[in-house]
Formats: structure tokens, sequence, C-alpha cells
């Protein structure tokens, strides 16, 4: 029996390198990669077509005797195409790339016969803004994006959802938080909120995928699933009062974390990206998928290594001396012009 063709747009982006390497590990699947740019850590072991989603007729090439789309295609907030050091990204470059790119796709898909597609949206198809929601916030929160990138995913949402009311193709929309890898204590600071390990975003996806690909569980799903991806936290609805004024939550790693939380503020803490707790249920009633690596499994990961990171906190204690001689000055310098 043939193996499925799987072909994964963004291919040499940051998730799309990473999920191509998870799929190909177990040699499962025929895979092909798609990308403005190639991918030379692929070059021998996957088809790669290097092409713009808005070129029609090689996409439309391309998606011939496929039979699933990870559609991770999408420009982020900065964008570093013909940008050398990134730029933010227009409305214009998310107008040609996030949206019509997507919709290019969609009917290429739909005149090819390729029905299944696990779409990498974002939370940010909701605000950020939800602290005083209630938590945990659940996929049927109305989303009202803050931003143009917001905006550009949740169209990307909209479009999957008119080709699953026709019936014609069926998405898992996957919902991730900021990802990637930290190997510095950065790492433990963004998963004291919305942070999660590119490993565990890239488990979901192939989650996603095998979930499609089985009839069975396929059919009893609705054509269209959004579904949250995120790092697990321990934050409850009554938590939010610990939440101070600049939205950092000091208290919060406190209370939850009381016997790490000086280790993690000798370090340096800075504040984590944390617009609620998101509800991620479904993600595990649906993909059978939980993160692996939540801040519990960071701090016994750095006391196991007996990671002090010392060159950190000296820097950190630097730049705080720094900090509090400048604020000083300027002290003096504003009573010196206002006698």
């Amino acid at each position: 029996m043939s193996k499925p063709h799987l072909l994964i747009t963004g291919a040499s982006g940051y998730l799309g390198t990473h999920l191509l390497t998870a799929l190909a590990k177990n040699n499962k699947y025929d895979l092909t990669g798609l990308d403005i740019r190639t991918n030379s850590k692929f070059q021998k072991s996957t088809r790669f077509v290097e092409a713009d989603l808005n070129n029609i007729d090689l996409l439309s090439k391309t998606l011939e005797g496929v039979d699933l789309i990870c559609h991770c295609a999408s420009l982020g907030k900065t964008t570093r195409i013909n940008r050398p050091g990134g730029q933010p990204t227009t409305n214009n470059q998310f107008l040609i790339t996030n949206i019509k790119g997507t919709q290019n796709l969609y009917k290429q898909a739909k005149e090819k016969g390729v029905n299944k597609i696990v779409l990498t949206s974002s939370i940010e198809v909701l605000s950020l803004g939800l602290q005083k929601e209630n938590w945990p916030v659940n996929e049927h929160h109305v989303c009202w994006p803050d931003d143009s990138y917001g905006v550009s995913k949740n169209i990307q949402e909209i479009i999957a959802r008119s080709f699953a009311d026709s019936g014609s193709i069926q998405t898992l929309a996957l919902r991730p938080c900021a990802f990637f890898p930290v190997n510095d204590p950065d790492r433990g600071f963004r998963l004291t909120g919305a942070h999660a390990m590119v490993e565990d975003i890239v488990n979901a996806h192939v989650a996603a995928v095998e979930v499609l690909l089985d009839e069975k569980r396929a059919s009893d799903l609705n054509k269209f699933e959004a579904i949250f991806i995120t790092n697990k936290l321990p934050y409850q609805n009554s938590d939010k009062n610990l939440i101070d004024s600049r939205e950092k939550i000091k208290k919060l790693i406190r209370k939850y974390w009381p016997d790490h939380a000086e280790y993690v503020f000798d370090l340096g803490y800075k504040q984590a990206f944390f617009p609620c707790v998101y509800d991620i249920s479904k993600a595990k009633r649906i993909l059978n998928w939980e993160p692996l690596f939540n801040f519990d499994e960071w701090i016994s990961y750095c006391k196991k290594n007996n990671l002090s990171f010392q060159d950190e906190k000296d820097q950190y204690k630097s730049k705080k001396s720094l900090k509090s001689r400048l604020k000083k000055i300027i002290l003096k310098l504003k009573k010196g012009f206002g006698s």
C-alpha cells in the first residue's frame, strides 16, 4: 500500500523545518515541502518545490497526488524577506501571503481533490487582552484580533470554514501560542506565561495529521475544528487580582512555585507574555495531545543539571545596578532644572 503523500507549506520556516524533520523520522509518509526558498537540509530526503502560494500554475502541479496539506506558510509580525535583520510586516504583505496565499491553496486543493488540511493558526485570532475574562478561555470565545497579524490569521480560519461548510475540505486549525526553544533562563520565564516549546507544537501537528488520515476518527469530527495548543498553566480564575497594573505575574509565580520563585527572580525575571489561560482540553480530546514541557519540567531540568546561570545572573545584576545609577542621575538633573 502506498504511503500518504503530505505537502508542507512554509517548509523552510521555523515550524515547517521542525515538522518536516519529525514527519520524516518514521518513514510513514511521502513528503513534499513548499516554500519561497529551498531548504538545503531536506534536498536529498524530501521533494522540495520552490514556489510562492500565489504562483497558481506551480501550486496546482505540486498538489497532484497529495493526500493532506500542513499549511504552515504565513508571515509573522516581522519579516526578513529582502529585509536583513527583520522589519515589521506590512498590511499588504499580510494580505498577499497570509490571506491570498491561503485562499489560493484552498481553491487549488479543492480542484485537485485534496480534502484534508492541518492549518497553523494562532491564539492571536483572539484579542491578547483577555486577563479579565473567565479562565480558561476556550475555542468558542469570539474572535476579535488586536492587529493586522491576528486579523490575517482569523481570515485564514474564515477561509477554511467556508470550504468546510461546503463539504469540500476538512480542516483542523491549530492555534499555538508563541513557540521556540531558548537555551537560557528566558526559557523558564516564558513558560510562566503563554509560551511553548517547538517540539510540543510539532507533536500537536503530527497528531492532527494522524487524526485526519484516520477515516474513523476524522468522520467523528466537524469539518472545521479550531484547537488551542499552548503550554499548561495552573492559574485559576480567582487569581486575576494577583496580576499587577502592568500585567506582570510575579505574584502568580510566588503563589504556585513558592520554592522556586526566588530562583527565577534571581536569574533576572523578565515579564512573561500572558494574555490569559487557554483551555487545552479539546486538544487532549481530539488529538490526544498535551504539552510535555511546562514550567515545572523546566525547573526540574535546571535542578537536575545543576544549572546556576551565573553569567546571566551577573549580567542581570550589572544591568540592574546601571539602571539604578542612571535613575539617580536623571532625578538629580530634574531637581537641578527645577531649582
